[in-house]
């Protein structure tokens, strides 16, 4: 929802066909998801999370029956997927540069985010090496390196979940304590103004773990966030929590067992629908 929120701040109404509204829950109608899955598949990311989809659903399927059919979706969606990480260190790069001048952040806030966006940076960066030999530009590795190649690659996914998750149970335990303190009605400052931790104000640059509080990035520091707007930063608190906990990180690590491992149905299939969730 906050890259939706941010469709709609930068280009409006869309000027669709008026359609029925059909009340969804939350007050919601089917127009509003058709318009925000029109937004999100004008973004990079929305493709890409639409690939990541479809490619874990044909690995779950692929487990599960072991059909060739499943087995060749799930290779040609992940060679597609590297190519929209084309030029993505680049832009890692400059997301660090922003990230180490942005003042609102503490040390330890930003050198988890640096951690975070660099990981993912470097995973980019040595994918190019993985795309390079499903096309057959390295002839020279045998089965054996190309899955050593593969399981070290995944080593940076790990590392980039980890700082995720370390930056958001930080969140996690300010926001519950901003909470408390709303609830008493005390303050964290002098002349009774509400401290807003420097994670709040964060937006990941890359937006695959955004932090927090991207529901509300016009916010400033120093003004109290209305209960709503905390309201929202618990619960995508909660959803990050566990979208690295219970999904990416244990799919991270069942990437870097050997290929025998992996390619056992069960463990396919499992890895598969954690994927999916996520």
């Amino acid at each position: 929802r906050f890259i939706f929120s941010s469709c709609y701040v930068c280009v409006g109404r869309p000027l669709f066909s008026h359609m029925a509204l059909v009340s969804v829950g939350g007050g919601r109608s089917l127009r509003d998801f058709w318009i925000e899955s029109v937004m999100l598949s004008n973004t990079l990311i929305g493709r890409d999370k639409a690939i990541r989809a479809w490619q874990y659903l044909a690995r779950m399927l692929y487990g599960l029956t072991g059909k060739e059919l499943f087995g060749n979706l799930l290779r040609l969606l992940a060679v597609s997927r590297k190519t929209l990480r084309f030029y993505k260190p680049v832009k890692v790069a400059k997301a660090v540069e922003d990230i180490l001048g942005d003042k609102s952040l503490d040390p330890v806030d930003k050198a988890l985010t640096v951690a975070e966006v660099s990981s993912d940076g470097f995973y980019s960066l040595t994918d190019h090496l993985a795309f390079a030999q499903r096309m057959g530009a390295l002839p020279s590795l045998s089965a054996r390196q190309v899955d050593n190649l593969d399981r070290f690659i995944e080593v940076f996914w790990v590392t980039e979940i980890v700082a995720v998750m370390c930056r958001e149970l930080r969140t996690f335990r300010r926001l519950r304590l901003q909470e408390g303190a709303e609830a008493c009605g005390k303050s964290s400052l002098k002349g009774g103004a509400v401290r807003v931790p420097s994670s709040e104000t964060l937006v990941a640059p890359m937006a695959a773990y955004p932090s927090s509080s991207s529901v509300d990035g016009n916010e400033k520091p120093g003004k109290q966030p209305s209960s709503n707007a905390l309201a929202e930063k618990k619960r995508l608190n909660l959803i990050l929590l566990l979208k690295a906990f219970v999904c990416d990180f244990p799919v991270a690590l069942y990437f870097l067992f050997p290929a025998a491992v992996k390619n056992r149905g069960r463990n396919r299939a499992w890895a598969g629908f954690c994927g999916l969730i996520a």
